[in-house]
């Protein structure tokens, strides 16, 4: 995802996970795939002066997103958790590189859809450093504010370099250790989806509107029926683990649609630096006609309070082609037309033309029904 452009400006959002509700939203977005969208909320008084300038004119604006907490361990409570030490300094971890793509308001909350790219660099602490110091000062880090934006282009450009593998490992330690709330939690990222060739299937962006204006976006994979496709999945486990950490799975299941299927048991044991593939396929359809499914994939065991990993929808269309599903319909009335133009009375003097208009209209037919349903049997 092109990130630098003519824009000096970006969007710096944080992350603190202090309530059940929240917890979850760091390990979404350190698993969600390139391109995926993710929806942050937050009440209007969170966001920096700067930030309300940009809220109405920043919709295509790069952002680099962060976790903050305390330097101590926190206690949980059934609605929130707090510092043991409120006086310890503040801990910043960057979690994530991304890019707007749509800001709605709406009355005193402001809605940010925005889609996820590569990882940051931690190991570039005199950049982050010059990148946070500024915000630190101005009070636009938490607990003062949640979002923000900077102008600091050139440390921007230094903490996205290197790769995603050692970027992401990188982070996964830093949010593993104690005191940071996330240690014996489970960390896992999503590469793809592939085809089976191997090439990437781009996500597409959906709008959905309200009296023209866009409301939301998200994000989906377009895909035709009777295709395999695959994810896969990354997983590491930091260096400081407690000796009772469960053994985590991520466990696979389709939701909204029969026509995507996962193959296998469903079931992803997460381990060390690991990486496995999750294969599913997308079944036949009928012509003209579209079904939604999400590939859910949710982290076990977890509690049903405090999340310990990720939980992604990823919402895949599958169609039949239209062209494909136009081909059908045409071969099938030209099909029908000449089985009963060949069988009429116009050829009852004429028995032998009559015939091969009879046999081309069912061949035509024959191949209605496979172009449509892949089947050449009738009668069923």
């Amino acid at each position: 995802m092109k990130l630098f452009d003519k824009h000096r400006q970006f969007w710096v959002i944080f992350d603190t996970s202090q309530y059940p509700a929240y917890y979850r939203d760091v390990h979404d977005l350190l698993a969600a795939p390139v391109g995926h969208v993710l929806r942050y909320q937050y009440a209007d008084a969170w966001l920096s002066p700067k930030a309300q300038q940009f809220v109405t004119s920043g919709t295509q604006l790069p952002i680099l997103l962060a976790y903050a907490q305390k330097n101590s361990e926190y206690k949980r409570g059934e609605k929130k958790s707090e510092p043991v030490d409120v006086t310890a300094p503040t801990v910043f971890i960057l979690t994530r590189l991304g890019r707007m793509r749509n800001i709605v308001r709406e009355g005193s909350k402001v809605y940010f859809d925005f889609e996820v790219g590569s990882y940051p660099d931690n190991a570039k602490t005199e950049a982050i450093s010059g990148l946070l110091g500024p915000l630190v000062t101005a009070n636009e880090v938490p607990w003062d504010k949640w979002v923000t934006v900077s102008e600091s282009q050139d440390l921007f450009r230094e903490i996205s370099e290197g790769t995603d593998e050692d970027n992401w490992a990188r982070i996964v330690e830093l949010l593993g250790r104690a005191p940071i709330q996330f240690a014996n939690d489970a960390f896992w990222r999503l590469k793809g989806p592939f085809k089976k060739n191997g090439d990437l299937i781009k996500p597409a962006l959906r709008k959905v509107r309200q009296n023209s204006e866009v409301r939301r976006i998200s994000s989906e994979y377009v895909v035709r029926e009777n295709k395999s496709m695959h994810l896969q999945i990354v997983s590491s486990i930091p260096e400081q683990v407690s000796a009772d950490r469960p053994q985590y799975l991520v466990e696979a299941e389709v939701t909204g649609s029969e026509k995507l299927k996962v193959i296998g048991s469903g079931g992803y044991e997460l381990r060390h630096y690991d990486e496995k593939s999750i294969e599913y396929v997308s079944l036949e359809m009928s012509p003209f006609k579209t079904d939604a499914a999400d590939l859910v994939l949710q982290t076990t065991p977890s509690s049903e309070i405090w999340t310990a990993g990720a939980k992604l929808d990823i919402r895949h269309s599958i169609r039949k082609s239209h062209w494909i599903s136009l081909l059908g319909v045409v071969s099938g009335v030209v099909g029908l037309t000449l089985s009963t133009l060949g069988a009429s009375e116009l050829f009852k003097n004429d028995a032998l033309n009559g015939f091969k208009i009879l046999m081309v209209g069912l061949l035509l037919l024959v191949a209605t029904k496979y172009i449509l349903t892949g089947k050449l049997e009738f009668g069923k």
